[in-house]
């Protein structure tokens, strides 16, 4: 899996968002992140794999590991719906 380059990471105020690099479609389809989700994307970014973001998160929240995976596979399903991320 790897992101989609044509979306760019930005802070409107304090809110994280992802803005689709072509104008055409900036407005309608900003995905908004909370703080757990820009993580993810940041770790995709470095090209971490879904078991290194587990171990990643895990060692920073106080949560079962499955919780966790769950949670992980849900943003990154979002992810792909929204074409944020590409399956290889």
């Amino acid at each position: 899996m790897r992101v989609n380059e044509g979306y760019i990471f930005r802070k409107i105020g304090a809110q994280p968002v992802l803005v689709p690099a072509d104008t055409e479609q900036a407005l309608s389809a900003v995905v908004y992140l909370n703080e757990t989700a820009e993580e993810i994307y940041h770790l995709l970014t470095e090209q971490k794999t879904p078991e290194q973001i587990v171990s990643i998160l895990s060692e920073e929240y106080d949560a079962p590991e499955n919780r966790i995976r769950e949670d992980l596979n849900e943003t990154l399903e979002c992810f792909r719906s929204c074409k944020v991320i590409m399956e290889d």
